[in-house]
């Protein structure tokens, strides 16, 4: 399994120099996933490695069959989710 780092210039800058954003990108279900790199703290903008070590994170995940993809659902389909799991709990 591969996955790609996509690196983009922002307009903002970074001690005076543009910043850049990270992307990493995996397939999944025979899509392809982007996901941006976020960050870490007390950073305006994530690094290459910073990349490199999430992209092998989900690999990883995928590999082992523990990555969830997130969907999209409407909010009367979360309002009913919910009501079934944690408000009235399971029947008795």
């Amino acid at each position: 399994m591969c996955g790609s780092i996509v690196k983009r210039e922002s307009k903002q800058k970074d001690k005076g120099k543009p910043g850049s954003f990270y992307y990493i990108v995996y397939p999944v279900n025979g899509r392809q996933k982007w996901q941006t790199v976020s960050a870490p703290q007390g950073k305006r903008f994530a690094s290459r490695g910073d990349a490199e070590s999430l992209l092998a994170k989900r690999i990883n995940e995928i590999n082992g069959r523990e990555f969830l993809e997130q969907q999209r659902i409407t909010f009367g389909a979360f309002v009913d989710l919910w009501m079934k799991r944690y408000a009235v709990g399971p029947a008795a």
